[in-house]
């Protein structure tokens, strides 16, 4: 796998006739800002979610959640008592966080009619993971 992407990025370093196209983004470097930013976005989103609207196709966007699912995505199920044959199931994806991860996770709870909640974790690679479950 790695030399395919080898072989892509000399394609496009080499014949393209320039640096290959990246994703520039500028994380928080720790939590407690990944977290202020959420709050900042959620809310602007909550007033006013055309902002965030894309002119994207529905049936483009749920083929976009669902490979995302099948690339980030968690299915499992849990018993919540010790003493209980009672079981939760939680559906989860996961994104290192960014504006970009944040807006589409909202765009994602919105067409879900506002189901679902999100999570910061610290990782050890990463400053922070958003999850939404």
């Amino acid at each position: 796998m790695d030399v395919i992407w080898l072989i892509l990025y000399v394609f496009v370093y080499v014949w393209g006739s320039g640096e290959p196209p990246l994703i520039k983004n500028s994380p928080p470097a720790n939590c407690q800002e990944a977290e202020q930013e959420f709050n900042l976005i959620k809310e602007e989103y909550l007033h006013n979610p055309k902002l965030f609207k894309n002119e994207i196709d529905p049936e483009a966007f749920r083929s976009l959640i669902n490979g995302l699912f099948q690339a980030e995505g968690h299915i499992g199920a849990y018993f919540p008592y010790k003493d209980s044959l009672k079981s939760q199931f939680i559906l989860a994806i996961g994104q290192n966080y960014s504006k970009e991860a944040v807006i589409l996770l909202l765009q994602l709870q919105h067409a879900l009619g506002g189901i679902g909640q999100f999570k910061l974790e610290l990782a050890s690679t990463v400053p922070c993971i958003l999850s939404f479950w």
